[in-house]
């Protein structure tokens, strides 16, 4: 694979995006520089994922795997790692320029959280990008930072658990103090520490089978002779769970036809919706594809799939994957659901609708400081107008499943509650998950948690339209 040339850094802040490179032929050092523009392009509003995307395409395995335990770690502990910031300044709260903030970042989780990389070098590297990002005399503020740091890193005090449990939590779990309140209100101190805990773990990576070419059995099978071991996931018929230190790029590209990757409670999604052969399908916010391809494989890519997303650049993706996995029972349709598109009616309807994605923080770090509890209210009103606007399209006797990839009752229950009392035409049904509906119930609907499920944050409801 081409290895990613180094070039000489300039940061600039603001809205405008930062770039980044390094003159100097050190591709470890070219990897921080990296690590540091993708981390000031994220706090400017960009996905960590697309961040990166170009990087991790040009970089080789070692460098690849530095980046991304860079920037998802910095983003993870971001919360602790600033706390231990604040605390070695002259000013207490001093507002530091971004770029020299994220500096600092990323050479204490080098330092705290990196046992391979030596300490020395960490504030070696470190110092050198204070110098390569033109950072003129902020080279010995943080040279002596992370040097203190590394004497009494042992003795690094937080806030008393007995006297201030939230704030306690919140730094040492590296989670916004609202929503560690809220866990702990709902769940308890125990459960709370426990899934921001689970949060800050690294996930597995599930793949669902592409079962339209091969068994599940048969792609494991696949995978363990290129040296990849992998396990039948515990509840989705279609899923696999990879062992060890991979991530999607890390899968063979001539194997890419036959998987997709794909969280299992994500997959489970679909077997709530249940969907037979040719029927007619509406899969609501369907991009990037996961579940709309899902559908279309559970159906032997027979009917009709429409698939409904208002974001072109995701609808790219969902259209590569129809390519890439074969399928040609899908419709793509590009348009706002509260549009009233002329459809016509379905047999059954998917909404994932769009969330907090507070739920799968463990996949994307960067949520928990993008978010505030002020966006709960704004997304419960979003998923019940898309919730009312769908069930117009559904057939009597037809079945409608609502899920998103949230820990919050705004968006999951109180969205069901409110739209039945509203709704006198459509009933919960039950979830047809034999083996793992059980585990996962909570009365008609179903909840996933990473610290009890080892899976992403979901809620699932499934409604029948009697009238």
């Amino acid at each position: 694979m081409k290895k990613l040339k180094t070039r000489a850094v300039k940061i600039t802040t603001g809205k405008t995006q930062a770039e980044a490179s390094l003159k100097t032929t050190n591709s470890r050092s070219g990897v921080r520089a990296i690590a540091l523009d993708t981390l000031i392009r994220i706090e400017d509003g960009e996905r960590a994922k697309a961040a990166m995307s170009n990087a991790l395409l040009q970089l080789d395995e070692r460098d690849k795997r530095l980046l991304i335990e860079l920037v998802y770690g910095v983003l993870r502990m971001r919360g602790f790692l600033d706390f231990v910031i604040d605390s070695h300044l002259k000013k207490p709260g001093k507002t530091l320029p971004l770029p020299l903030r994220n500096i600092l970042r990323l050479g204490l989780y080098q330092i705290l959280k990196m046992e391979k990389i030596p300490p020395w070098a960490a504030v070696s590297e470190t110092v050198e990008l204070v110098k390569a990002t033109g950072l003129k005399g902020k080279g010995g503020l943080v040279n002596a930072i992370l040097r203190e740091v590394i004497r009494k890193k042992e003795a690094i005090e937080l806030p008393s658990i007995e006297k201030d449990p939230i704030r306690h939590i919140s730094i040492a779990a590296s989670h916004p103090s609202w929503l560690i309140r809220r866990w702990v209100t709902r769940f308890g101190m125990a459960d709370a520490i426990a899934l921001a805990k689970a949060n800050n773990e690294i996930p597995p990576l599930v793949l669902r089978a592409n079962t339209l070419r091969i068994t599940r059995h048969g792609l494991i099978d696949l995978l363990r002779e290129r040296g990849i071991y992998a396990r039948p996931t515990d509840y989705s018929a279609d899923g696999i769970v990879i062992s060890g230190d991979y991530s999607f790029l890390s899968i063979p590209d001539d194997l890419s036809g036959l998987l997709i990757a794909q969280d299992e409670v994500a997959q489970l999604c679909s077997h709530a919706l249940n969907p037979r052969h040719r029927e007619r399908v509406l899969d609501a916010c369907a991009a990037p594809g996961g579940k709309t391809t899902h559908i279309a494989q559970m159906m032997g890519d027979s009917g009709e799939i429409i698939a409904v997303d208002k974001d072109r650049e995701r609808l790219v993706l969902l259209e590569d994957n129809i390519k890439r996995l074969g399928i040609s029972s899908i419709r793509i349709i590009h348009g706002d659901l509260l549009a009233h598109l002329n459809l016509g009616l379905f047999d059954r309807i998917l909404l994932d609708a769009p969330c907090s994605a507070i739920g799968v923080i463990r996949r994307n770090p960067d949520i928990r400081w993008k978010r505030n509890e002020k966006d709960l209210k704004r997304f419960h009103d979003l998923q019940l107008r898309l919730l009312k606007a769908v069930a117009g399209y559904l057939k009597i006797g037809g079945i409608l499943v609502y899920s998103v990839c949230s820990t919050e009752p705004e968006e999951g229950e109180d969205v069901i509650a409110e739209f039945l009392r509203q709704q006198n035409n459509l009933i919960i049904d039950d979830i047809p998950l034999s083996k793992g509906f059980k585990r996962f119930s909570q009365g008609r609907y179903m909840r996933t948690y990473p610290h009890r499920d080892n899976m992403d944050g979901f809620f699932i409801a499934r409604l029948c339209r009697v009238s």
